[in-house]
């Protein structure tokens, strides 16, 4: 870059040219303007080597709490910043209302939750961490972002949502799995009712999840080997109440590999033992689960 300088001398105009890079020419231009504050110190407003003020030994037991729980849940840093001090400022009003243990196994209800595939949200969480300040409360601005054109609205605060207990989050928050065969379950609740003797409450979320579950894998087992579903579900029945050869603490027992290769084809070999004589059962573990 060429300058043009003018100086008097001696009654007289004399020019002189200078040359200069555009380095320094841009150092003449900044010399005298302020200097601009960084992004991170402008928004510092915490001192991070002072230690953090937990306001109460609960504070610090959930914060903790939260740190060992794994995926999804973010793990902090127990130090001073700007996440922590919201944490601390979010959860402080919860444990003046609630117990520690109240606020803990909403911890273990909301990781469990977030990878059931039957949660309502599962494929939003399933690849996405939390912070603990997000499972708190969202921000604003977040949570309008992510509820935009979404029939299903995120809750502002998944502690809330938890805290209520999993009969609340089942019902309003998990999606039944869908009925390969519907006139088959009804079938299978009402043996597993008399066979309780009515201690059944017939109307949880949970108990007719698992009885769903329980009838689609008769289903399966049924076409896997050639057998009609409503005749296997009244031996079923007939096995638990009448012959009392099927004997079943929890209904969980009917979800384990030796139910369908074990118990059920005895059950059936008993009853049959002419027809299902020398059968080889089929009972692939993927396909009883479809």
């Amino acid at each position: 870059m060429k300058v043009l300088i003018r100086k008097p001398s001696g009654g007289q105009i004399r020019r002189r040219i200078v040359e200069i890079t555009l380095t320094d020419y841009e150092k003449l231009l900044t010399k005298n303007q302020p200097k601009k504050r960084s992004l991170k110190s402008r928004v510092r407003n915490v001192d991070y080597d002072e230690p953090v003020n937990w306001e109460s030994a609960s504070v610090k037991i959930i914060f903790k709490y939260w740190n060992k729980k794994g995926w999804p849940f973010v793990k902090h840093r127990s130090k001073n910043s700007k996440t922590v001090n919201r944490i601390i400022r979010l959860l402080k009003p919860y444990t003046k209302k609630y117990e520690t243990r109240q606020i803990t196994d909403a911890i273990d209800l909301g990781q469990e939750m977030f990878q059931n595939r039957g949660f309502r949200f599962y494929n939003l969480y399933r690849r996405r961490k939390v912070e603990f300040s997000t499972f708190l409360k969202y921000k604003t601005e977040v949570l309008e972002s992510l509820n935009k054109g979404n029939r299903n609205k995120l809750p502002p605060s998944w502690m809330d949502v938890f805290l209520k207990g999993r009969d609340y989050v089942m019902k309003n928050y998990h999606i039944l799995p869908k009925e390969k065969n519907p006139h088959i379950t009804p079938i299978l609740v009402e043996a597993w009712v008399q066979y309780k003797r009515g201690s059944v409450n017939v109307e949880d979320t949970t108990f007719r999840m698992k009885m769903i579950k329980f009838s689609n894998m008769m289903c399966n087992f049924a076409k896997m080997n050639d057998i009609e579903p409503r005749y296997l579900a009244g031996v079923i029945h007939k096995a638990l109440n009448k012959w009392k050869t099927l004997k079943l603490k929890r209904i969980n027992f009917v979800f384990g590999r030796g139910f369908w290769s074990e118990d059920l084809p005895e059950i059936l070999l008993k009853r049959d033992y002419h027809g299902y004589r020398g059968k080889k059962w089929q009972t692939d573990w993927r396909e009883l689960n479809k």
